[in-house]
């Protein structure tokens, strides 16, 4: 009463103070806070209770869309406050893959743990059928209370208030820590202790829910963070939304952004998003023609009477109110008839009732309104009328309004058999010789898709044929509608069979009216069928299987089809094939369509940029995704996804037939990319070819044509990173950087100069030994740079090659350091911010001038400059500062060992600081796609053929406080390492920051803190072992742990290595009982083994109908799994080594899963990695192992007559260990040994030295335990073979073994050689200790025992035959 008396001036309240029983006497003024939160019915009925309409004042921090365009239209005045309240931080925004939930999770641990509260949103409240996986409120306030107990809450709308209302209290009090809820914590809740809001599958929320819930935090004056998990698969526009949220906390920028995604609404409908169809003027006329009718709107009101006025006839206000209760006249006036004559109304002003009427209908028509309001007769007759409007609709508008109101209708009478009519509707329009008629009736269906799909199953089958004459009409606007209702149908499927089947069905009609609208060029049409497309590829059901063929063909036509379509419409189609080439690699194969999509793609990774048509030659690079670009990036997902066998003989063809094409430039640019794109998923095919292709893109680099020398350099790169040549050749580097150098100085096209410093930086890295004759090449470049103030980024890439180079042959850097360290203090010296990268390189440098061969004396007198320079980074605000700083203390500390305490102190305190940093960004991801997805608008996997940057592997966004973390362990690895005494009072404080780090969210920071926290352990053993025992425990469970949980091969690979390390060092430590995590090790490495970790699991090969167990392909594995692998090769023989025999019985099972992964369908790599882990356990193991001769030896055999180096040598040294200690397991294998190694010992037969070593060796091995049989027969012929052979030149590491046997030969058991093979062995031994360089100085001092000591005459005579030189060399090395 007080309201309405006027005795209470100011009410303030919820939602209640307008409904219909609250009257006012005079309401003037209305404030409205949160107005994103009210509905425009809700606004309308508040402004409805004053006499005259209230001044009303709207507060929010995100405006709607409709909102901002009342505000553009001149509706709203705006003010904006842009500044962050006093003490208040900026929010970082963090956006993260939902597979780092765990890792997640343990952050917010890390939050509690430091006191700090945290929100949980979900979308939902419970789980619910159906296909999609939406998170639950309860759900995940099950999973995290199970780890964090009482002080996780959980608040939702659904609750009783009670219960609410004590779950907020206990959380705004600090008594929980933890609150999960949904969107109604979205305003009003304000906890300042609270500094990290988790927003699940953030996806699923507006801009505005994502605003309003990020600005539930950063309310006190610590450091905030929002992370947005969002699920697999991102639309574009939530792509858009996430990265936008990441990029700005700007809420009117947000909303500004809101409304060009979702569009502004309806401006005289309910409608607050969405977009406004104008019939006349375009909406920048309409921008300029608003001031000038906003002036005018002011007049009628201020000076013309207002509504009330003549020329406001607020007939048309009125009639919707007087209307708005009587659902019958709204109905009608909505079919267009009346209740009532306005005769002064005109026949705009009509149609703007009919749609006001139309617009509450559909927001007042509820089941119970439309039964409780209407007798069954009037409702019929209202369904009849709508129906009749529908079709007699004078405008595309008000059709669309009708058939809104016609779909809310039939979302409750269809299900209840109510409206049967409707569907004879649907069926008479769609057959109708009217061709609006039929555009309706798909028009209609796509309405009513999302709300009765589920009751048309009986007609399914009556629907396919009307779905598929639609698809073939011969007018576009059928053709159209009934593409958009085919989507509809697809994207609200339920996966039920009577739906798939008639989806499957309609494929080949949706690509008929597809090719239609390409030979039409019609790129609407176009845009519409690639909706369907995605839906269709994208669909849990089965609809695509058989029809895979056809829809590649399609999207290979639109890709081709240059002239007559734009850029959009053949993006799209490639969008569709990369989705199926990541997800559904195997139906492409199995159709045979790799090859054909390959032979249209590699064309287009040379089809130019606008940039290239426009003869713009220094090419930056754009925000726009060209065909280039996608065309490469999809090449990239066949070859990773693909077996090479279907990848690379086309690649390789088209490359042979086009790379010196001199007419066309951009085959010529396609043939060179494509080389480089498939190189990581082809790595070992593009391997074996290298010989002939390294030097056709090496002739690219001088190319008349700028994209295609870039494009050479790219390949180049890639080579260098992926193929490890300079293992296979070691000359290889002499054909590519000598032209890179050349080609560098006079290059003019800035693009091209940094993918040639990419390619320069990556071969120089992988060089290694030889790269001291390009030192002064490089230098004389970096110096050339640095004098001339180049631009930063060449700077930076330049001192990162020098680094790289320095890294390798320093001491070939030393005699210049009287040039170099000025040019390096300049660098040193930078201060301002976008200059630090360049100060950051420059520390590098220094640090590998220090550490390498011969560094500490060369750069002894300037370490206390390089150390200050470090320690002077750490006062700028600048994390990759730090982080270089880290890396210089460790190289440092590598080149003065236990003379590095004097700096140890200050060094391990900024260790542990940076470990102790607020994490900053947290963003992480595996999928070498989610940045890019986020920052970009292509959806493919790394750079194409012009993205031409390093693509590391499993790419991840990292920020630069996590790469601090990596580089802080990184040092203490260091200090633990090489001065291990000085760090020994850190031990303690390190170990506990590392194992910490172990479970940190970001992988690298994971890999180092493992290799670390070992190191730091053996550091402990090595001075208290005792003492020792609880940190041992820890860095072998840390391994453990990881193997088991870790999603990440790399952290996996790491802690695995670091288990072996450490495994190997407690040999020498018996006394510390690590029984237990021996055998948990043991079972951890054959779960890796097996292929049965997380970080192993994946999708594997999609399926279609009819598909079968057991396809060859389906066991192929990728190299990059290899990884751990890798790190179990280490692990295992340790743990033999430790174990010794008894490791024998354990060893079973690890045998098997070896034994399986060198099957035929396995890589080489994979093979020689096995056999290489199974020779270095049998050597631990010794004799108990003899049994895995009989399994082993076959395979080694078969495997000798591979085409890979690697594997041929690993087999064959395999063949020898296992004859050698194989025993009586081994002695059936003993002829084909023979027989099939003995060739291989000559250089006309075997073109790799280190494997003619290796097949010396194992004959040599062979020949220690043969005994009988035909290879006993052929012993001598054998002995021949090993002699003419020998001395060993190129695998050393052979020769000891052989020579050994050949020296107790001689000495204890001479009688069993002939005089020739007596005389060649001394004469051979003698030269081998003569040269010096054959062999290592023990084994050296073994031979010259045996000769000086040897007994025999026949050694004797031979001895004082040889030349003085060699006698006394054999004399001092005896002595």
């Amino acid at each position: 009463m007080g309201l309405l008396d006027g005795s209470i001036d100011l009410g303030v309240g919820t939602h209640a103070i307008f409904q219909d029983k609250v009257a006012y006497r005079n309401l003037a003024m209305v404030v409205i806070d949160e107005q994103h939160r009210f509905g425009v019915g809700q606004r309308l009925m508040l402004a409805s209770k004053g006499k005259r309409a209230p001044h009303v004042l709207a507060m929010t921090a995100t405006p709607i869309p409709r909102t901002l365009t009342l505000a553009q239209y001149g509706e709203l005045d705006v003010s904006q406050l842009d500044e962050l309240p006093p003490g208040r931080q900026a929010i970082d925004t963090v956006v993260m893959g939902q597979d780092k939930l765990p890792a997640l999770v343990e952050r917010l641990a890390a939050q509690i743990a430091g006191g700090r509260q945290a929100y949980w949103v979900c979308p939902m409240v419970r789980e619910m059928d159906g296909p999609e996986d939406i998170a639950a409120a309860e759900a995940r306030y099950a999973m995290l209370k199970e780890r964090f107990g009482d002080d996780v809450v959980m608040v939702h709308g659904q609750l009783a208030p009670e219960l609410k209302d004590a779950a907020m209290e206990r959380f705004a009090r600090g008594d929980a820590k933890l609150l999960v809820a949904t969107t109604v914590i979205e305003v009003g809740v304000d906890v300042p202790n609270a500094t990290l809001m988790v927003i699940e599958q953030a996806e699923r929320f507006g801009l505005a829910q994502l605003h309003q819930l990020r600005g539930r935090v950063g309310r006190g004056s610590e450091k905030s963070f929002c992370v947005l998990l969002h699920g697999e698969t991102l639309s574009e526009t939530a792509q858009e939304r996430l990265k936008l949220m990441r990029q700005t906390q700007d809420g009117f920028l947000l909303a500004e952004e809101d409304l060009r995604l979702r569009g502004g609404g309806e401006l005289l409908g309910t409608r607050q998003s969405g977009d406004s169809a104008f019939n006349v003027a375009t909406l920048e006329q309409i921008t300029a023609l608003l001031p000038k009718a906003h002036d005018d709107a002011r007049l009628l009101i201020e000076r013309d009477g207002g509504l009330e006025g003549k020329r406001g006839e607020a007939a048309l206000l009125s009639a919707v109110k007087r209307a708005d209760g009587a659902l019958k006249s709204l109905l009608a006036i909505a079919c267009g008839g009346w209740t009532e004559t306005v005769p002064t109304m005109s026949a705009s002003d009509a149609e703007a009732v009919r749609t006001l009427a139309r617009v509450t209908v559909k927001r007042r028509c509820t089941p119970r309104a439309f039964a409780s309001r209407l007798p069954r007769g009037e409702r019929d007759e209202a369904k009849r009328a709508l129906l009749d409007r529908a079709m007699t609709a004078e405008s595309k508008a008000l059709r669309n309004a009708v058939l809104d109101v016609i779909a809310k209708i039939a979302r409750w009478t269809v299900p209840q058999g109510e409206w049967n009519e409707l569907l004879e509707f649907l069926g008479q329009c769609a057959s109708s010789p009217e061709t609006a008629h039929r555009a309706l009736a798909f028009k209609l269906f796509e309405s009513l898709t999302e709300t009765i799909v589920s009751s048309l199953s009986h007609h399914f089958k009556t629907l396919a044929g009307l779905f598929a004459n639609g698809l073939v009409d011969a007018h576009d606007e059928v053709r159209v509608s009934a593409l958009r209702a085919v989507g509809a149908l697809v994207a609200n499927a339920s996966g039920e069979p009577e739906e798939v089947a008639v989806i499957k069905s309609l494929v080949p009609h949706v690509l008929e009216a597809a090719k239609t609208a390409v030979s039409n060029e019609d790129e609407e049409s176009a845009s519409i069928v690639f909706e369907v497309l995605d839906a269709l590829t994208e669909s849990r059901t089965s609809a695509l299987s058989g029809h895979v063929p056809a829809v590649v063909g399609f999207c290979i036509q639109v890709a081709t089809a240059e002239r007559e379509l734009g850029t959009s419409a053949r993006r799209r189609a490639l969008d569709v094939l990369a989705y199926m080439a990541r997800h559904k690699p195997k139906a492409l194969t199995k159709s045979k369509l790799v090859e054909p999509m390959l032979a249209v793609l590699c064309p287009l990774c040379g089809e130019p940029k606008e940039a290239e048509l426009a003869g713009e030659d220094d090419l930056e690079d754009e925000d726009e995704v060209h065909i280039q670009t996608v065309a490469s990036q999809l090449i990239d997902i066949l070859a990773l996804k693909v077996p090479a066998k279907y990848v690379l003989p086309t690649v390789l063809s088209f490359a042979a037939a086009n790379i010196n094409n001199a007419s066309n430039d951009r085959l010529r640019h396609a043939a060179v990319a494509v080389l480089g794109v498939v190189t990581e998923g082809c790595a070992e095919g593009v391997r074996a070819h290298a010989s002939t292709i390294v030097p056709s893109v090496v002739g690219r680099l001088s190319d008349p044509n700028g994209p295609v020398r870039g494009a050479a350099a790219f390949t180049l790169g890639q080579f260098a990173e992926h193929l490890g040549l300079t293992l296979e050749d070691p000359d290889m580097h002499k054909q590519v950087l000598p032209s890179l150098f050349t080609a560098l100085p006079v290059e003019q096209v800035k693009s091209v100069q940094e993918r040639m410093m990419y390619a320069m930086d990556a071969w120089l890295e992988d060089v290694q030994d030889e790269v001291g004759v390009y030192v002064k090449p490089l230098l004389d470049i970096v110096f050339l740079a640095l004098d001339s103030g180049a631009k930063r980024h060449v700077r930076e890439m330049l001192l990162s090659a020098l680094a790289s180079a320095t890294a390798s042959s320093g001491d070939k850097v030393h005699p210049y350091l009287g040039e170099l360290l000025p040019r390096l203090d300049r660098c040193l010296s930078l201060t301002a911010d976008e200059e630090l990268n360049v100060r950051a390189r420059a520390l590098e440098v220094l640090g590998m001038l220090i550490s390498a061969e011969g560094g500490k004396e060369a750069m002894g007198p300037h370490v206390e400059n390089a150390m200050q320079a470090g320690l002077s980074g750490f006062e700028l605000d600048f994390a990759e500062l730090r982080e270089y700083a880290h890396g210089l203390f460790g190289e440092v500390a590598e080149a003065l060992k236990e003379d590095f305490d004097r700096y140890l102190a200050v060094c391990a305190q900024k260790a542990f600081e940076s470990l102790e940093l607020d994490d900053g960004i947290m963003f992480d991801s595996e999928d070498e796609a989610d940045r890019e997805e986020l920052d970009s608008d292509d959806d493919g996997d790394g750079d194409g053929a012009d993205g031409m940057t390093r693509k590391p592997a499993g790419y991840s966004i990292r920020s630069g406080v996590m790469d601090e973390k990596a580089s802080a362990c990184k040092a203490l690895n260091c200090y633990a390492s090489h001065c291990p005494r000085a760090f020994a009072p850190y031990i303690a404080k390190a170990s506990e920051l590392l194992g910490g780090m172990t479970d940190y969210m970001h992988e690298m920071v994971r890999v180092q803190a493992h290799l670390a926290l070992a190191q730091t352990t053996i550091a402990a053993l090595s001075i208290n072992p005792e003492g020792a025992k609880e940190l041992v425990n820890d860095s072998l469970s840390a391994t453990i742990r990881c193997v088991l949980e870790d999603e990440d091969r790399d952290a996996v690979a790491a802690s695995v290595e670091a288990a072996a390390l450490l495994v190997n060092i407690l040999k020498e430590h018996r006394g510390v009982d690590v029984s237990q995590h021996v055998i948990d090790l043991t079972a951890a490495s054959l779960e890796i083994l097996e292929g049965n970790t997380f970080c192993q699991v994946e999708d594997g090969y999609d399926s279609e109908e009819g598909d079968e167990e057991g396809d060859e392909d389906e066991d192929e594995d990728v190299e990059a799994g290899l990884v751990v692998i890798e790190a179990v090769a280490e692990l295992l023989p340790a743990l033999a080594m430790y174990m010794g025999e008894t490791f024998a019985t354990h060893f079973v099972p690890h045998f098997n899963a070896l034994m399986k992964r060198t099957e035929e369908n396995h890589t080489e790599t994979e093979r020689s990695l096995c056999y290489a882990t199974l020779v270095e356990v049998v050597r631990a193991v010794g004799a108990p192992a003899a049994g895995c001769a009989v399994v082993a030896l076959p395979r080694c055999l078969r495997d000798v007559a591979s085409l890979d180096v690697g594997l041929r040598r690993n087999s064959i040294y395999c063949i020898g260990i296992l004859a050698q200690i194989g025993g009586a397991s081994a002695i059936d294998f003993h002829g084909a040994i023979a027989e099939a190694l003995a060739p291989m010992t000559r250089a006309d037969r075997e073109s790799d030295g280190g494997v003619r070593d290796n097949a010396v060796g194992a004959i040599a091995r062979l020949l220690q335990v043969i005994d009988g049989g035909h290879a006993r027969e052929n012993a001598s012929a054998l002995l021949d073979v090993v002699l003419n052979a020998l001395p060993l030149r190129n695998d050393l590491e052979e020769g000891p073994d052989v020579y050994h046997w050949l020296a107790s030969t001689i000495t204890e058991n001479p009688t069993s050689l002939a005089d020739a093979a007596m005389t060649r062995i001394v004469g051979i031994l003698a030269e081998v200790v003569t040269d010096g360089a054959l062999a290592p100085i023990d084994t050296s001092r073994i031979l010259g025992i045996a000769l000086s000591r040897a007994e025999d005459q026949r050694v004797r005579a031979t001895l004082s035959s040889l030349p003085a030189q060699s006698q006394d060399a054999i004399r001092r090395a005896g002595a």
